[in-house]
């Protein structure tokens, strides 16, 4: 039975209604990325950001807007050395290599080198981030500069972090998901589908090479930034052995990096649970023997399960699912509406 005019004409209404909730979303979205502040102007017309003093390290302003031919100046706070580098530099798929301060010397509050300027004569936005500390595509420690002309125009969006995610996929076959070790020391056998193993290398961000990083027992483990403390133990190879494990339930999650220890976003991950008994002697049990071979295809999560367990706040993974679920609302709320005319 078809449906009276005056309620075809509700269904259009609410249709069109969802139709704008999806473009509002969109638009809050992109003003959230892209917006910048203008930056501490210092009476030379230079825009001054700091680099912050302790870790997670982070830029004083992450997104900032300016005229062309402005000089952005980044100082740092801290004793620890960082690059200002733009993405380009980094990874050839974010665009070019416009500027980068380089990892030959590097910038720290008690080095020789003590900040990093840099002049930008052409309209455009710009992505950057630290070598050591971040990765291209606004992954922990970066930030975004937005040149405008003096028409207002700034040209396209940088790319992001999810396209420049590497293509690989992790497993962890040894301990299995419910096991029970004997001991206090748990062999790890993993293995990684497209990306090659190596041991880190300073200030690298290859997507085609990274290593694995072993979490255990840590609740909500920050996984939008480098990667380190007692709780973790790295693994250059497919085979890793963590000892001191105390008797009781254990939760292990696998992150993998790049070479500089900081994850992709979102993160690639693989976590398995276990259990592990005292030996009885009261001693440790010896490890495990590697299991023999890695398996030569496996289906782990193709985004990983990281994306579930970042941090609150300022963790991109959690605007990815949040913004997400919002358009696919809107979308189902659109074609119900729509199929209902």
């Amino acid at each position: 039975m078809r449906a009276p005019e005056f309620l075809r004409s509700q269904r259009r209404l609410s249709a069109r209604l969802a139709l704008g909730l999806i473009m509002a979303a969109v638009a809050a979205l992109s003003a959230w990325a892209f917006a910048g502040d203008t930056g501490t102007v210092s009476a030379d017309g230079t825009v001054a950001l700091t680099i912050s003093s302790t870790a997670p390290y982070n830029f004083s302003m992450k997104n900032i807007t300016i005229d062309v031919g402005t000089t952005v100046r980044w100082t740092a706070q801290t004793g620890a050395p960082h690059t200002i580098t733009s993405d380009g530099c980094g990874d050839p798929r974010a665009g070019a290599c416009t500027f980068d301060s380089g990892l030959d010397q590097t910038i720290s509050s008690t080095g020789q080198r003590t900040f990093y300027e840099f002049k930008f004569a052409n309209p455009g936005v710009y992505s950057y981030y630290c070598r050591i500390h971040g990765a291209p595509g606004g992954v922990a420690q970066s930030g975004t500069i937005t040149v405008a002309a003096p028409s207002g125009a700034t040209g396209p969006a940088p790319v992001t972090a999810l396209v420049l995610r590497p293509s690989a996929s992790i497993v962890v076959y040894q301990p299995k998901e419910g096991a029970t070790v004997v001991g206090d020391k748990v062999t790890v056998n993993l293995a990684v589908n497209g990306a090659q193993l190596r041991a880190p290398v300073n200030g690298q961000t290859n997507p085609n090479y990274g290593h694995f990083n072993l979490i255990l027992d840590a609740t909500n483990p920050d996984l939008a930034d480098a990667i380190g403390g007692p709780t973790v133990t790295r693994a250059n190879t497919n085979t890793a052995t963590i000892e001191n494990v105390k008797p009781g339930p254990h939760t292990l999650i696998a992150v993998w990096t790049y070479d500089n220890n900081v994850p992709p976003q979102p993160p690639i991950t693989y976590t398995v649970k276990f259990t592990t008994v005292a030996a009885p002697d009261g001693g440790a049990a010896a490890a495990a023997p590697p299991a023999p071979g890695a398996p030569t295809s496996f289906r782990p999560p193709a985004t990983g399960d990281g994306g579930l367990l970042g941090r609150g706040g300022g963790n991109s993974t959690n605007l990815y699912l949040a913004s997400g679920m919002l358009l696919l609302a809107a979308l189902g709320l659109g074609y119900r509406m729509r199929d209902r005319a």
